[in-house]
């Protein structure tokens, strides 16, 4: 996939020296994760389903976001946090999120917006365009409780 900054990348296996991540995303607003306020008073977070990922990989060095909105479903999607077998995982590909370093155009558009994101670190984000795999069949039949 050809970047905005003008750089090629291959979404569909593994680049030596590429960070990987995964954001899962529940699917349907009955699996995400919620705060319950049970009647003795106090708060719970009751953790969501994964019904699919979004698989990332980090081409540069910078800041990423612990949630997303899924561009399938518009929920939030968490991130998994790095972990070290997500290579393994022929399921997760293709890669649908790339991070990179934001373009000069990408940062001043930022500073007259007033933001500073890319200013602390922030990667840039950009979508491919490899389509999602099929929602597993207990998310779609409703069978997910």
């Amino acid at each position: 996939m050809m970047l905005a900054d003008g750089r090629e990348f291959e979404t569909t296996h593994a680049i030596e020296g590429v960070r990987y991540n995964a954001y899962g995303c529940p699917g349907t607003a009955a699996n995400a994760t919620r705060v319950e306020h049970p009647p003795e008073g106090g708060a719970r977070v009751v953790p969501g389903k994964v019904a699919h990922w979004l698989l990332s990989m980090d081409v540069d060095e910078g800041v990423t976001p612990f949630i997303v909105t899924c561009p399938d479903h518009g929920l939030a999607a968490e991130s998994a946090f790095y972990p070290k077998d997500l290579v393994m995982r022929p399921s997760l590909w293709p890669v649908r999120i790339i991070w990179r370093k934001a373009t000069k155009g990408e940062r001043e558009a930022e500073l007259r917006e007033g933001g500073d994101h890319y200013r602390r670190g922030g990667l840039a984000r950009e979508w491919t365009p490899d389509l999602p795999r099929p929602l597993p069949s207990w998310v779609t039949s409703g069978r997910h409780g």
